[in-house]
């Protein structure tokens, strides 16, 4: 099942979800997706730190994301912030100002 926060919608506060979820609108605050996906619509515009197993960006966020699986910022996607992750995919044309760190969960030596 996937729960949506529709064109219409703009929260503001924290979002903290237990199975897929997608953003159309707007959210000013942090969504927390621990075990899912969390998908980030072409028409969304996001001032929040994001957090979930894999991230989908085809719209705009202006803060962090921590993806413990992976990111994934289609050519639409514009991110302005950090990005944690241990994988991390960025289509031509995608715009991202920020450090990206693929350290995480990784074991160094």
């Amino acid at each position: 099942m996937n729960e949506v926060a529709g064109a219409a919608i703009h929260i503001t506060g924290q979002i903290i979800s237990q199975e897929d979820f997608t953003v159309v609108g707007q959210v000013d605050g942090s969504i927390q997706v621990p075990e899912h996906c969390l998908t980030v619509a072409a028409e969304a515009k996001l001032v929040a730190s994001v957090a979930a197993r894999e991230i989908i960006v085809m719209g705009s966020i202006q803060g962090n994301i921590e993806a413990s699986a992976k990111a994934v910022l289609r050519k639409t996607a514009t991110v302005i912030g950090d990005i944690r992750t241990p994988r991390v995919v960025i289509e031509d044309g995608a715009f991202c100002k920020g450090r990206i760190d693929t350290s995480v969960g990784r074991k160094t030596e």
